[in-house]
C-alpha cells in the first residue's frame, strides 16, 4: 500500500544496530554480499550463499558498519534493482569505500531484487564473481 513502509518491526527493535544474517556469516569468506531486506539475505542463504547480509533497509549505520568489518574486507552491493536501491548503492560506495573493497552485483534486466534469481542465475551474478566495477548511472 502507498505511503506505508514496506515492513514492520517491533517497537524498540533499532535496525541500525543489526546486521541480518551475520551470525550465520560463512566463515573466512572475506566478503559479505550486502542486501536490502531480511528476505533477500533469507533467499542467499537459502542457495548457499551464507556470506549474506541485509541492512534492513538502504542506510548503513555505524554500528553496521562495525558489524561489516568483523565480517570481511570486500562489501558487494546487491541492493534492488529500483531508484532507491541504485541511488543508496552509489551512497554506500561513497560511505564505505574508504574501508571497504566494494563491488556491485550486476541484476540481469528486468529484475528487481535477488530473490527474482534462480539457482542458476544466482551463481552468474554471485558465483562467478562477475562484477561491475564502476558507479552506477
Amino acid at each position: 500500500v502507498d505511503g506505508l513502509p514496506k515492513y514492520l518491526y517491533s517497537r524498540g527493535f533499532r535496525r541500525a544496530d543489526h546486521l541480518f544474517g551475520a551470525h550465520r556469516h560463512q566463515s573466512g569468506a572475506g566478503r559479505v554480499v550486502l542486501v536490502e531486506g531480511a528476505l533477500d539475505a533469507v533467499w542467499l542463504h537459502q542457495h548457499g550463499y551464507t556470506e549474506a547480509g541485509a541492512l534492513l533497509g538502504l542506510y548503513c549505520s555505524r554500528q553496521q558498519q562495525r558489524l561489516l568489518a568483523a565480517l570481511g574486507d570486500t562489501v558487494v552491493l546487491a541492493l534492488d534493482n529500483d531508484e532507491a536501491g541504485v541511488t543508496a548503492s552509489n551512497q554506500l560506495v561513497d560511505m564505505l569505500g574508504k574501508r571497504f573493497n566494494m563491488r556491485h552485483v550486476v541484476l540481469p534486466e528486468g529484475i528487481k531484487d535477488v530473490q527474482e534469481l534462480g539457482p542458476e542465475q544466482l551463481k552468474e551474478v554471485l558465483g562467478a564473481r562477475r562484477y561491475e566495477w564502476e558507479r552506477l548511472a
